[in-house]
């Protein structure tokens, strides 16, 4: 132990338990915040402050949320020992921090954050893309495969393990049918619930009807066949998951298509690095205008994960943006940078021939009671034109909703708190 002489050395009061844990205390060296104090079974360093605002005293039990604020910066830990703790949520070994300010508690060390997230869903299920090779099996799973699913199973499953397969469906393959359901208008509200969360409102509703209708605001309301896009990119953050539950199907036509968007994207940085990397640096403006409302953002063709400094790959897309029915390049003309538009103009055909290509569609024409369920984020989305009178109801869930649902389902809260135990 060593001590930082403006510091009062802290007091161990059970050397024996800190040596068999090897664990130990050590005021951290003169540096810009020489009151850091370091707990070696954390193998880091940790400011007073963050132990202050972290002891366990310091947050409410049942909202899992902060009560102290405004903890200044030049607190100091005046005396540490090691106890053992019984709470709700932990029980082990944490030490028992005395602060200049007064404030005495305890607090459990934390693994590192690349450790305490391992168990999140994108490292449990990786991401599985499908390209034209792979699109006729994904039919096939979406039929009558581990990406089809049964409304009586979801509402049956006391344990919920249904619903947590369908996330990690939609997480895994973007896209996932459920089957055998009423054909009630409500029922997208209650398949939210199933899962234990709630549609996502738009400018449309929150559920909206799929009709055709005379002089639409949306050629969705028509009987036209529909290019393959992703939705609402004229939002700020577009919805995250896309459904389309069937009331009516048409008498002919109508059938319901997705493709793999992140597959496509993949295939265009193969065929050209440069127009991949263009279309995600380039930020294109979308718009949907009706008489009761303007809607218009930027987004580039492909959102990345990561900062700016890592090279731009398929492996961090993060978000497609891609509807042609939006793109709104007359808001966005720029006459001082005409060669700027050429290139992107090029990159966007080149990956709109992607997009075009048949051989990457996954086809199903729904009947009353079955739903598609897609990432919008990923998975893009369209339908073949049709005679007759065809009625679908659609809506949006919440990436964020639909995870955390997946964290409660998969124990995260708990399990990472048992891992400090181990």
């Amino acid at each position: 132990q060593a001590q930082n002489p403006s510091q009062k050395s802290p007091v161990a009061t059970s050397r024996s338990e800190l040596a068999m844990l090897r664990h130990g205390i050590r005021w951290a060296r003169p540096g810009r915040w020489s009151s850091t104090v370091t707990l070696r079974w954390a193998d880091g360093a940790f400011l007073p402050k963050y132990l202050r605002e972290n002891t366990m005293e310091a947050w409410d039990n049942s909202s899992k949320q902060r009560l102290d604020f405004g903890i200044p910066m030049d607190l100091c830990v005046t005396d540490v020992s090691l106890e053992t703790v019984s709470l709700p949520d932990f029980s082990g070994p944490a030490f028992r921090l005395q602060f200049s300010d007064g404030h005495v508690g305890h607090f459990p060390v934390p693994r590192p954050q690349r450790s305490m997230w391992s168990q999140e869903l994108q490292h449990q299920k990786k991401r599985v893309t499908w390209g034209a090779t792979e699109a006729s099996n994904i039919q096939e799973e979406l039929t009558s495969g581990s990406l089809h699913f049964k409304w009586q199973d979801l509402q049956s499953d006391s344990t919920r393990s249904t619903a947590k397969r369908w996330i990690e469906a939609m997480h895994t393959h973007g896209v996932a049918m459920v089957s055998g359901m009423p054909t009630d208008e409500n029922i997208m509200k209650r398949f939210s619930e199933t899962l234990g969360t709630y549609v996502l409102p738009s400018v449309y509703g929150e559920t909206f009807q799929i009709k055709s209708v005379c002089d639409p605001n949306n050629l969705a309301y028509s009987n036209l066949g529909l290019q393959m896009h992703t939705d609402l990119p004229f939002n700020a953050q577009p919805p995250g998951i896309q459904l389309f539950f069937c009331m009516q199907q048409a008498d002919e036509g109508g059938e319901s298509i997705a493709m793999d968007g992140f597959a496509a994207a993949e295939s265009l940085y193969q065929q050209d690095p440069q127009a991949f990397e263009l279309l995600c640096e380039q930020p294109l403006l979308f718009q949907d205008v009706t008489s009761e409302w303007f809607l218009s953002a930027e987004h580039p063709t492909f959102e990345l994960n990561g900062d700016n400094a890592s090279p731009m790959t398929p492996e961090r897309l993060h978000r497609l943006n891609f509807n042609e029915r939006t793109r709104d390049s007359w808001r966005q003309w720029n006459p001082d940078n005409l060669q700027q538009t050429a290139e992107v103009y090029q990159a966007l055909q080149k990956f709109e021939q992607l997009v075009e290509e048949r051989s990457r569609y996954a086809s199903l024409r729904l009947m009353p009671g079955e739903m598609i369920c897609t990432d919008n984020w990923r998975v893009m989305h369209s339908r073949s034109s049709f005679l007759g009178s065809r009625h679908f109801v659609g809506a949006y869930l919440d990436w964020d909703a639909v995870r955390a649902r997946w964290r409660t389902l998969s124990s995260i809260f708990q399990s990472q708190w048992n891992s400090l135990q181990n």
